[in-house]
């Protein structure tokens, strides 16, 4: 009996930790919308204006926790935001006149790392129309 215990507490105890570890990576994938959002409307108004696009995502995402180099799972260092004008994804993938965002960051679970999920990529991509009448 003592045996069928453990090993149910062992289970309910993972899953428990999942669930904690899988809303906290839910929270940092919206902040990772969140920062890739404004991101990209920063850099739109940014090309609208004459100006940089890349630096104006960068510096905003870089103020919404995503800065412009990071570290992946892996340990290799990343773009935290990659700006993309064109887009090279999506429905508007090579149509001049957008620009796209990506956010992205490595999310070190508390609980998962027990059973070999110690890092979990979270990352966020939006798209931003560049209107070049608008001031």
């Amino acid at each position: 009996m003592v045996v069928v215990f453990a090993l149910a507490l062992v289970l309910m105890l993972s899953m428990a930790g999942l669930l904690v570890d899988s809303g906290m990576a839910e929270v940092a994938r919206q902040d990772a919308q969140a920062a890739a959002d404004t991101s990209a409307m920063a850099a739109a108004k940014a090309i609208s204006l004459g100006t940089s696009g890349t630096t104006a995502a960068q510096t905003l995402g870089a103020t919404n926790g995503f800065p412009t180099s990071t570290t992946d799972c892996s340990g290799n260092t990343i773009s935290g935001v990659v700006v993309n004008s064109p887009p090279l994804t999506g429905p508007n993938a090579g149509v001049s006149g957008y620009v796209e965002v990506i956010a992205q960051r490595a999310y070190h679970t508390a609980f998962s790392g027990i059973v070999g999920q110690g890092c979990w990529m979270v990352s966020a991509r939006a798209v931003a129309s560049i209107n070049s009448s608008a001031v």
